[in-house]
């Protein structure tokens, strides 16, 4: 994850285990693509810009044992890249599970006798479709842009309908 700070990571990677007890979880914390010193511009007549440095940050879940940092530097770049393939997954799952609330909210719309325009049921299969494509965009899962829902209209009344309500006494109600 895309990370910004006034500190510069001086490592690669740390163990983060407290206490440092073998056969305990712990956390491996990486920084790659390190960049900076930054400057942002200044605000204000007397202020002057600030220094800060950007990188991704990434986590993964270890067992901590006596001399895990050697095993992690011996194979870096394996342990990156499944840190990355962590985050890569859980943020894939936050986006789909979105992604579905979204479907849900409408679900109703699909039925045939819901009470919605043809014109919202078209508008809204259209919608339904850009939201399971989520996951087809380029930049999925780090970069997804979300289609607008379109507004609902009421459907005209169904004249069986309004003859069914006379029929049972409903029309006054």
């Amino acid at each position: 994850m895309k990370t910004e700070s006034n500190i510069r990571p001086s490592v690669e990677f740390e163990v983060e285990a407290i206490p440092k007890t073998p056969g305990r979880p712990c956390t491996v914390i990486f920084y790659d693509n390190i960049q900076g010193p930054l400057t942002r511009p200044a605000e204000g007549e007397n202020a002057e810009g600030e220094e800060y440095f950007t990188f991704d940050r990434y986590e993964a879940q270890a067992t901590y044992s006596e001399g895990l940092e050697g095993i992690i530097e011996e194979n870096k770049e394996a342990w990156l890249a499944a840190a990355k393939k962590a985050e890569e997954d859980a943020t894939a799952e936050e986006v789909r599970n979105t992604r579905n609330k979204l479907l849900e909210e409408i679900d109703w719309t699909q039925t045939i006798d819901a009470p919605i325009s043809a014109k919202s049921r078209s508008e809204l299969r259209t919608y339904r479709q850009q939201l399971r494509d989520i996951t087809e965009q380029d930049g999925f899962p780090y970069e997804v842009e979300w289609p607008v829902r379109p507004t609902i209209e009421k459907a005209d009344p169904d004249p069986a309908d309004e003859a069914l309500d006379v029929l049972i006494g409903e029309e006054d109600k």
